[in-house]
């Protein structure tokens, strides 16, 4: 296993709002770029600002459910690219055992930005995603990889959703591509939407 350095979330247009995830190998030189939409960049900047909000949201829910339950949060594993997609698992520790569970890598580097717990790959990763890039010109490499999730989500009905939170008019909500209005939108909720929340 190789451990990652979580080096930050970038934010680029390119027709819809995309955030890119950056992990770089601690001991070396090698990268991941993990393509996310905007609502799973969100999550991972209130994580990497260790911001507070009013109620928990569904990362912060989980860690509470693993303490009540006395489980630890391990570590986070990016463990595959497959057809154009990043797959990753989140460990958990319980009475001695280690318990592996499947998760998009959003939500894994989410909870271990939250937790402060390592992210993990494999060097046959590193090694095969080296190789995916220099076989493609730089013309045709595409900046990021999207996870598995967001891919699906983009390939279904629920297309329309992300095309909502995408669109920028005048009658809508203000540009909403950066993190600092996101979190403002969060913060103005009223209070009856906070509750549901």
């Amino acid at each position: 296993m190789v451990e990652m350095h979580f080096e930050g979330l970038h934010l680029e247009e390119r027709g819809e709002t995309v955030y890119v995830a950056v992990l770089h190998e601690i001991d070396g030189d090698r990268t991941l770029s993990l393509e996310m939409g905007p609502m799973e960049g969100l999550a991972i900047s209130l994580a990497m600002q260790k911001e507070k909000l009013p109620r928990p949201l569904t990362h912060d829910l989980l860690i509470f459910c693993l303490r009540a339950l006395q489980a630890q949060f391990m570590q986070s594993i990016i463990t595959d690219y497959r057809d154009g997609m990043f797959y990753a698992a989140i460990e958990l520790g319980h009475n001695g055992r280690r318990i592996r569970i499947d998760s998009r890598p959003a939500d894994a580097l989410a909870l271990s930005l939250r937790t402060e717990r390592p992210i993990f790959t494999t060097d046959k990763l590193l090694e095969r995603m080296r190789t995916v890039e220099a076989s493609q010109s730089l013309e045709s490499l595409p900046l990021t990889t999207p996870d598995a999730a967001t891919e699906m989500v983009r390939r279904t009905s629920a297309k329309h959703i992300l095309d909502m939170i995408n669109t920028k008019q005048e009658d809508r909500l203000p540009d909403a591509t950066s993190d600092e209005h996101l979190l403002e939108l969060l913060r103005s909720l009223e209070p009856a939407t906070r509750c549901k929340m």
